[in-house]
């Protein structure tokens, strides 16, 4: 067991829902914070005073599951089991529904970099990429034997990584769409992935209760995090580099130095499993 070594952080605000918050993600310019229930999604204000709920979104009478803002700040991209929808961040209006043929459930999305493509991960093992002008289909593309959890742009766009149920990691050529590696050593499904700020180096979390960190480079594990108790699945870089952050099923949150591996906090506020985690721009 490795004892914390210390970050200073103190917990600034609680935002109620009123049921399980599956999603959270903060704008790009920092200002809002977007979050999704069983029942709802939520646009909050963050004012460092008192954060505020802006509106939610119309109710579209289905579970979401994930939410993302496109890197420009106008689009926002929400995923329920059997659709992608694409709102406008000023007027809250539904502008696409996307979805596919003989596709029963998606699981997560992502933007490019350049705002111009969406990627999805699917309950088959296949991602779908669109065109965010056209909004046309652009590639269906098997890729794992279980469903694909996660999957995100590299910081560059020149890459998709997805994570999956079948245990693995695949690294995918963003244009030609070709594989580049698919990396190996989970022993259970993985619920979430992320790249470092240079895109040199992945982090993985999984069912397996382990958080992986991997150099994206040469598709080789660099070290395995056993800290949590339970299945971690969320993780994310903060956009310093500098950190590396993990949520678990056993209800806490750890925060990482990137470059030793040491542990520097534990955050234990909430009092049931996490699902999401997400850093603010500025870190």
């Amino acid at each position: 067991h490795q004892e914390a070594t210390g970050l200073p952080l103190s917990l600034l605000f609680t935002l109620r829902h009123q049921s399980s918050v599956w999603c959270c993600t903060w704008s790009p310019d920092g200002k809002q914070i977007l979050s999704c229930d069983d029942n709802n999604i939520n646009l909050w204000n963050f004012d460092q005073q008192a954060p505020n709920l802006l509106r939610p979104f119309p109710n579209t009478n289905k579970h979401t599951i994930y939410c993302r803002w496109s890197p420009d700040g106008t689009l926002i991209a929400t995923v329920t089991n059997s659709d992608i929808k694409i709102w406008d961040n000023q007027s809250f209006s539904l502008i696409k529904t996307l979805s596919a043929p003989h596709v029963p459930v998606f699981l997560s999305c992502d933007w490019s970099p350049d705002s111009l493509r969406i990627v999805s991960g699917t309950w088959g093992g296949s991602i779908y990429v669109w065109d965010t002008k056209s909004f046309d289909l652009l590639i269906s593309l098997p890729l794992h034997t279980g469903g694909v959890e996660c999957c995100v742009y590299s910081p560059d766009g020149t890459k998709i990584v997805t994570t999956s149920q079948d245990k693995t990691l695949k690294l995918v050529n963003s244009e030609s769409y070709s594989i580049l590696a698919t990396l190996s050593s989970h022993t259970d499904e993985i619920y979430c992935c992320s790249w470092s700020p240079d895109g040199e180096y992945l982090v993985s979390g999984s069912v397996d209760k382990t958080l992986k960190v991997w150099d994206a480079c040469l598709n080789s594990l660099l070290v395995t995090l056993t800290l949590h108790r339970e299945a971690v699945v969320c993780c994310s870089w903060s956009p310093n580099g500098k950190y590396i952050v993990s949520g678990s099923w056993d209800n806490t949150l750890n925060i990482y130095d990137s470059a030793s591996y040491n542990l520097l906090t534990t955050i234990t506020s909430h009092t049931e499993e996490l699902r999401c985690c997400s850093w603010s721009p500025d870190g």
